[in-house]
């Protein structure tokens, strides 16, 4: 695990790693909510979901941020090329910026 981030109103989580793989889960009892999504992209170095929770961003060791639908797992943007290390990400708060 390398990154995990909560959603805007805490009840739930997204966490990823080295592995690949993004995951989401209720706090409240620990369910995984979405289907594990394997990303094909290097370690996972930040993530971060909508306020909708229908979208989620992830930054990686490749200096690119990637935007997937949540329950399909489709690409929801370009990805967004970066100068250097994706280390920290965030929705605004109406979900139309990263």
């Amino acid at each position: 695990l390398t990154c995990a981030a909560f959603s805007l109103n805490g009840r739930r989580i997204a966490t990823a790693g080295r592995d690949g793989y993004l995951r989401i889960f209720d706090v409240e009892n620990g369910t995984m909510l979405a289907s594990t999504m394997q990303l094909a992209i290097p370690s996972i170095t930040a993530i971060a979901l909508s306020p909708g929770i229908d979208l989620v961003a992830c930054g990686s060791d490749d200096n690119v941020v990637r935007v997937w639908h949540v329950a399909t797992g489709a690409v929801f943007a370009v990805p967004l090329d970066g100068d250097d290390s994706i280390v920290t990400l965030a929705f605004s708060p109406d979900g139309s910026q990263i």
